[in-house]
């Protein structure tokens, strides 16, 4: 009878041991096969204050100033990005201001329709594969700007600092920054990190109330 349990116990242990190296095997090719998770940072929004970070949504991708800048200059003018760009191989990295190229005939960035004093817009930021935000700066651009000779020719033409509130969360919450919308601009989120400046934009544009009169 104890010879039986002994070869019981036995079983179970090699039994136990087999399973945790296949266990181990498998996590090590589960890890080794996972795609390589790129590297850098992105944007997310919501307007409603109470949502969770699973309800926000990507916000789009404008343009990208490679490198370290005295100032942490971003770029000036659309002749100075293209210069450098072909200066220093930068293609890959650099793309255009969004004040260069929007356009609301062509989709390319988000647009909001907001109220004619402006709606709350809460963001945050997203780290990818080790890359970690340096710092943030909010600008805008009266949308009657964008696209013209002036701001390719210096991007500050009517760029306007905006104030934001930064709200860190240390355990479960979501760290974010929020700032009021005013209809008729340009939006720009830039985010320093470790390869420079990225930027995401969207267009804030009037929101339309059918007037009603009583019958």
């Amino acid at each position: 009878m104890e010879e039986k349990k002994q070869s019981r116990k036995a079983l179970l242990i090699s039994c136990a041991v087999t399973a945790m190296v296949l266990l181990v095997f498998l996590g090590i090719r589960i890890r080794n096969n996972r795609l390589p998770e790129e590297v850098g940072v992105s944007v997310y929004y919501t307007f409603s204050d109470m949502s969770e970070g699973r309800f926000y949504q990507r916000l789009s991708a404008g343009g990208h100033a490679y490198g370290s800048f005295p100032g942490q200059k971003i770029w000036l003018s659309q002749e100075e990005y293209e210069r450098d760009a072909a200066d220093y191989w930068m293609k890959p990295y650099c793309k255009p201001l969004s004040i260069w190229t929007y356009s609301p005939k062509e989709a390319g960035i988000n647009q909001f329709l907001v109220e004619e004093k402006g709606n709350l817009i809460y963001f945050s930021v997203k780290e990818s594969g080790g890359a970690k935000a340096d710092s943030i700066v909010v600008r805008r651009w009266p949308l009657d700007l964008a696209g013209t000779d002036a701001v390719k020719a210096n991007s500050w033409t009517g760029r306007e600092d905006v104030e934001y509130e930064w709200e860190k969360v240390w355990l479960a919450g979501l760290s974010r920054g929020s700032f009021v919308a005013e209809p008729g601009y340009l939006y720009s989120i830039f985010v320093n990190w470790g390869r420079g400046w990225d930027e995401f934009s969207f267009a804030a544009l009037q929101a339309w109330y059918e007037e009603t009169t009583p019958d």
